[in-house]
């Protein structure tokens, strides 16, 4: 029998071992933890909106160890899906009537967990509004990227924004109301609004109207009117088409407005 007070045994002490019926206790209630189902809104609202269908379970789970790349995907999923219910309760209510209730319904997510991504309901519309500005410019910055040509970089620009339009419409219609007092802006009122996105449309506008002129393909005209004049026109023909029934014909809209232009201002 191991003498007590050999070395080895002070140098290397044995540690008890938990009898199976004590590691059969712990690994049950660590199952039971781990296991807590998910909020099942949420997750139908993520499966068959935004495709998240491996791992939701644990991303859900506070206990859970999934790599966080995949909680990051989970919370920029979550507040697309908030953004996404936002616009369509604003589109059909007005920004200053839509409710937070309704907006989480539509999500499939507790009122709470609105709450958790936005603080308020100004914060809700203002992030609404810069998220799909930012979306826009993305959108226009990327098509520019493509295109050499002037042409090419003014058709490109003009379908950027048609196309944003025609998926953002009845948003677009809210705010453009807003703007005029048809619907109380609410939430919005004080913030950048719409004049923010013309303003960044108008710089871009102003580079391509730059390479025209450059090229010899634009008169020699003061290159800020003329890149207002390009934004002012998009946003008229915008406008009307709020006012006619069905959806704009985009290419249509987009060769018209591109034929107006360089007949207008062409050198």
């Amino acid at each position: 029998m191991e003498s007590f007070h050999s070395s080895d045994a002070w140098a290397h002490p044995r540690v008890p071992m938990a009898s199976s019926s004590v590691s059969a206790d712990i690994a049950s209630r660590n199952r039971g933890r781990m296991a807590r189902p998910p909020d099942p809104h949420l997750v139908w609202t993520l499966r068959s909106r935004w495709g998240i269908n491996e791992g939701v379970a644990q991303v859900l789970n506070p206990n859970s160890a999934s790599p966080r790349r995949l909680r990051n995907r989970l919370r920029d999923a979550t507040r697309r899906a908030i953004l996404e219910a936002a616009e369509d309760v604003y589109s059909r209510w007005g920004i200053g009537a839509g409710k937070i209730e309704e907006v989480a319904a539509r999500a499939g997510v507790s009122v709470g967990t609105v709450y958790n991504y936005f603080a308020d309901r100004r914060t809700l519309a203002t992030s609404l509004v810069e998220t799909r500005r930012a979306e826009l410019l993305n959108r226009v910055d990327a098509a520019l990227a493509c295109c050499d040509s002037f042409e090419s970089r003014l058709r490109a620009f003009l379908d950027a924004v048609l196309q944003h339009f025609a998926r953002h419409r009845k948003f677009f219609a809210i705010l453009v109301h807003g703007e005029s007092g048809r619907h109380g802006a609410g939430p919005l009122a004080g913030s950048a609004g719409p004049s923010a996105t013309l303003h960044e449309l108008t710089r871009r506008a102003r580079a391509i109207v730059d390479l025209g002129q450059a090229l010899g393909r634009l008169r020699d005209e003061d290159p800020g009117f003329l890149a207002a004049v390009l934004v002012g026109a998009v946003r008229a023909v915008l406008l009307r088409s709020l006012t006619e029934r069905g959806e704009p014909e985009l290419e249509g809209l987009r060769e018209r407005l591109e034929c107006m232009f360089l007949r207008g201002a062409g050198g």
